[in-house]
């Protein structure tokens, strides 16, 4: 299938760049340096971040290069100042308890403190802190398609230079070629609309838009840049890796931190402010007159089907809400994997077509539910803010969520979870935020609550790991953190007697596609664990599609045994049971170990790296706790190391080990296997002797 991608966008170029790492089609980009992209600075969400990262699907894209070439920093969370009586923070992470019954740690910091809840998660305490650990990032936005054009070229993907002035259609409607300002006709089987709000393509087509400017009155913005050199000290110094969403007479304005300079823009509705009084506002905020570009006007809403007949609208062409939350580029990721992993097949029916238009209706509309939410404030001080503050424009859910709030503190079964959406932790940050969520109900929901974690211990435990990481304004200045001087070191060893050993290796391949089918077969006949799925059949490599897959892991446990165990001749290890687990976004896998079993085994199948998790525990028992600096294999009671795909780790069976919620947004899929040996164990004369 040929597909051919019109625009210049950001949206154009990551849409080139998943279709031309997922599938074999022929791809043509047709770019035009007539319009230039919009935006002077972007923050990321987690999305874009596990693109990036080789979540989705493996990329050979170096994470180095790609931060230094966009000019990227941490981004952390989003600060609200002005938007009520209190400036509040929205962590871009949820907390470890997200996705337990009750999220005990939020509960216990909203409890402690209604302006310092953000602790509880890891990066709410490390943006606290100044600490540049975790999160995602800041980019600038007209720096993404010089990224990616030269890796969608080596896959293939074939750019021409040129403006589509027309569409040719066939007999029945679907899009047959474009016309360029030049008259050449380019054939086509598919299309992507990826012009912005021009929608070049679409404009032909028989759209119909849905409005969201009932609830999301905003409408203009005025862009501009800041220099560091041009912030004063004090200015430099309150910094932080973080998106600042500044309440202004009429709106907001984001100030967004990249590796060279701020992006910053007044967002605001012109019923009750023009471009010339706002520009007064930003000179009077700054106190001196600042530069900006060309006003964009933009109108909140959604095409009602993105994909009709053989077009798709992506980016700004299919929807857009407004610049709050960094939702613009998190939506068009979700809409181009979506579309690619599923819709990029082949010919498209009508069903097809709608289930599509269904899952991308849910998405945005959810998104602009969860905006809408951060105007549910009170601040009556302007026309504008008085206007906000008679709720009218509230959707349903949202008037929903708030009374909600009033009787108990929303958790993971409260809302909707979908690949992309917007889940409770967030919504909790907000509601948090802007006082619907207060201390006196999470207290109230934490007596009637047992939890085994403790606020303290985890700031203890964020602390630690934050102990040497770079501030802001390090990271910004390139300044080393000051080393601190080595303490002496005496003339003695240490020796770990009986030390529990952990194999770890990593399959030297990719997993086969009959593998890969056979793992997502499974899925469908699973059985519910303590906080995932497992698959009913307990003895999954016993079977065709994982027939080469066993006898390359045998390799690896006859390996572990000569090096581990070091048995003699008569004994030999074999595989008894083999079992995929399914971990969901926000899922767990209890703490456990395998009996019946000598050794045990995990492969990664699918995770996302950045986040998730292994965890062993110490099953010793110290009678003694004392408190700890620095962790290490002697005085840790728990250790962690992160999932990614192909990796294989092999362990005594009597080791504790769990899997803690999981905070990408893909499924977490591991095969498990256990290990016993046959021959003869023990020795007849010390009466042990065991025929197996």
């Amino acid at each position: 299938m040929k597909i051919t991608i019109v625009g210049s966008s950001t949206a154009a170029w990551l849409s080139a760049f998943v279709l031309s790492y997922t599938t074999q089609h022929e791809i043509i980009v047709i770019e035009t340096a007539e319009i230039p992209p919009i935006g002077v600075g972007e923050g990321a969400t987690g999305v874009f971040s596990d693109l990036i990262n080789g979540v989705y699907f493996p990329t050979d894209i170096n994470v180095t290069d790609f931060k230094k070439a966009l000019d990227c920093t941490p981004k952390l969370a989003i600060e609200f100042k002005g938007w009520t009586d209190n400036d509040y923070c929205s962590p871009i992470d949820g907390t470890p308890t997200a996705a337990q019954l009750k999220d005990s740690l939020f509960l216990q910091a909203l409890a402690k403190n209604k302006t310092k809840y953000h602790v509880a998660s890891s990066c709410g305490y490390n943006l606290e802190n100044n600490k540049l650990l975790g999160g995602a990032f800041h980019f600038d936005t007209t720096k993404v398609a010089s990224f990616f054009r030269p890796y969608c070229k080596n896959k293939g993907v074939k750019v021409i230079n040129g403006l589509v002035e027309d569409v040719v259609f066939n007999d029945v409607g679907d899009i047959k070629s474009l016309v360029l300002n030049n008259k050449e006709h380019i054939d086509t089987d598919f299309v992507i609309d990826a012009t912005g709000f021009h929608r070049a393509i679409f404009k032909h087509l028989n759209y119909r838009w849905i409005d969201y400017a009932d609830h999301l009155p905003m409408n203009r913005a005025i862009p501009f840049r800041l220099n560091y050199e041009d912030l004063s000290a004090n200015e430099f110094s309150k910094l932080k890796a973080s998106t600042i969403a500044q309440a202004m007479s009429s709106g907001w304005l984001w100030k967004i931190p990249t590796a060279k300079r701020m992006g910053c823009g007044y967002v605001f509705s012109d019923a009750f402010l023009s471009d010339s009084e706002a520009q007064k506002e930003i000179n009077t905020l700054y106190g001196r007159e600042i530069e900006t570009f060309k006003p964009i006007s933009f109108r909140s809403g959604r095409l009602a089907e993105q994909l009709i007949k053989n077009c798709l609208a992506v980016g700004l062409s299919g929807a857009f809400t407004e610049p709050l939350q960094a939702t613009s580029i998190h939506t068009t990721i979700i809409q181009i994997i979506n579309f690619a992993s599923t819709y990029c097949i082949g010919p498209l029916d009508q069903k097809m077509r709608d289930k599509f238009n269904n899952d991308m209706a849910r998405l945005y509309d959810g998104m602009r539910d969860f905006l809408v939410l951060h105007y549910a404030n009170n601040r009556t001080d302007t026309k504008f803010w008085k206007m906000i503050s008679e709720h009218k424009h509230l959707t349903p859910l949202v008037k929903e969520m708030i009374e909600y709030s009033k009787k108990a503190v929303p958790n993971f079964s409260t809302m909707n979870v979908y690949f992309g959406s917007v889940n409770h932790q967030l919504w909790n940050w907000t509601l948090a935020g802007l006082g619907y969520l207060t201390p006196e109900l999470a207290q109230k929901e934490l007596d009637n609550y047992t939890s085994e974690f403790n606020l303290e211990k985890q700031l203890k435990e964020y602390r630690i790991l934050a102990k040497n990481k770079l501030n802001f304004q390090q990271f910004i200045k390139g300044t080393p953190i000051k080393k601190v001087k080595s303490k002496k070191i005496l003339n003695a060893t240490i020796t770990a007697l009986f030390p529990e050993p952990m194999y770890s290796a990593h399959l030297n391949r990719s997993f086969t596609q009959k593998e890969l089918d056979f793992v997502q077969k499974n899925k469908n006949n699973c059985v519910t664990n303590a906080g995932n799925l497992t698959s009913k059949n307990t003895y999954l490599l016993n079977y065709p599609p994982f027939a080469t897959l066993k006898k390359e892991l045998q390799e690896y446990i006859d390996d572990y045994f000569s090096r581990v165990v070091s048995p003699v001749k008569s004994i030999t290890p074999y595989i008894t049971q083999s079992w995929l687990n399914y971990t969901e976004p926000n899922q767990f896998h209890h703490t456990h170990n395998h009996p019946n079993s000598y050794v045990s085994g995990i492969l990664i199948f699918s995770a996302d790296t950045s986040v998730d998790r292994i965890q062993f525990h110490d099953h010793t028992y110290n009678q003694i706790t004392i408190p700890t600096e620095n962790y290490n294999t002697y005085n840790a009671d728990k250790w962690w190391f992160p999932a990614e795909p192909g990796r294989l780790k092999i362990f005594p069976s009597r080791l504790i080990h769990s899997v803690p919620v999981t905070k990408g947004i893909q499924t977490r899929i591991s095969l498990s296997f256990n290990v016993f040996v046959k021959g003869i164990a023990g020795d007849p004369l010390s009466l042990t002797e065991l025929k197996l």
